[in-house]
C-alpha cells in the first residue's frame, strides 16, 4: 500500500523494451478502428489522439493466453480478426533451470516498479528447480532422543550470553583476550590463575578489565 501522503512520479525506463514473452501480431486485416486499444487494460495497444493509425502492440505489457478467460481479450474483440497472439521463442532462450525467464522478468519488473508484478502468467518465486539455495528445508525426527538435563554440562558462555567452548587446550595469540571469555573458568595459563605465558599481561589490568566489561 502507497500512503496517502507519498506521491510517485513514474520515470521513463533506461531500455526502450524488455524480451516480451508473448508475441502479439497485427496483420494488414487492421483498419485501426481503435477497438484493441479500448479493450486492453494493460496498454499493450495504444491509439494517439490526432493519428489515423494505432502504435505497433506493445509485446512485453501482453500477460498471453490469461485474457481469454476475461471480457477484454483483444484478439476475440477485433473486428476484422487482424489480431494473433503466440509465444515468442526468444524468450525461452533466456536464463535456466534455476534463474528461468520467468524469475528474470519478474526481477525486471520489480526493479522498474518496485512492487513485485501483479501478472499471474510469471512464476518468478521458485524456478524450475522448487527453490535451489534460496529454499530452506528442514528435517526433523519423528521421534527425537530425550536429553538427560541432569547429567549434561552446561557449556561456558561469553559475557553477552553467545555459548563457546572452554579454552584450556593452549593460549591464544591473545592471551588477555582470551581470559575475558568466560568470568566463571579461567583457564590455568590466564594472568593471575598460576603460570602464565611468556610475554602476558599482568593479573591488574586483566581485573579492571573485566570489572569494565
Amino acid at each position: 500500500m502507497i500512503p496517502p501522503t507519498v506521491k510517485i512520479r513514474r520515470m521513463s525506463s533506461r531500455f526502450k523494451h524488455q524480451v516480451p514473452k508473448y508475441k502479439v501480431i497485427r496483420s494488414e486485416a487492421c483498419i485501426n478502428c481503435g477497438t484493441c486499444a479500448k479493450t486492453c487494460p494493460y496498454g499493450v495497444h495504444e491509439r494517439v489522439d490526432g493519428h489515423n493509425r494505432v502504435r505497433p502492440p506493445i509485446d512485453y505489457k501482453c500477460i498471453g493466453f490469461e485474457c481469454q478467460s476475461g471480457d477484454f481479450y483483444c484478439v476475440a474483440k477485433c473486428p476484422r480478426q487482424a489480431l494473433s497472439l503466440a509465444p515468442n521463442p526468444m524468450y525461452e532462450t533466456l536464463g535456466d533451470p534455476r534463474w528461468t525467464a520467468d524469475m528474470i522478468t519478474g526481477t525486471w519488473i520489480m526493479a522498474e516498479t518496485g512492487y513485485p508484478p501483479k501478472r499471474t502468467d510469471l512464476e518468478y518465486n521458485l524456478g524450475n528447480s522448487g527453490g535451489g539455495f534460496d529454499k530452506l528445508r528442514f528435517k526433523f525426527p519423528a521421534n527425537p532422543a530425550k536429553v538427560d538435563k541432569a547429567k549434561s554440562r552446561p557449556p561456558s558462555r561469553l559475557i553477552d550470553g553467545t555459548t563457546v567452548a572452554k579454552m584450556w587446550l593452549s593460549p591464544p595469540r591473545s592471551t588477555v583476550g582470551a581470559c575475558l571469555l568466560d568470568r566463571s573458568a579461567f583457564p590455568p595459563w590466564c594472568p593471575g590463575q598460576g603460570t602464565r605465558p611468556t610475554g602476558t599481561a599482568s593479573p591488574a589490568p586483566v581485573k579492571a578489565a573485566i570489572q569494565r566489561r
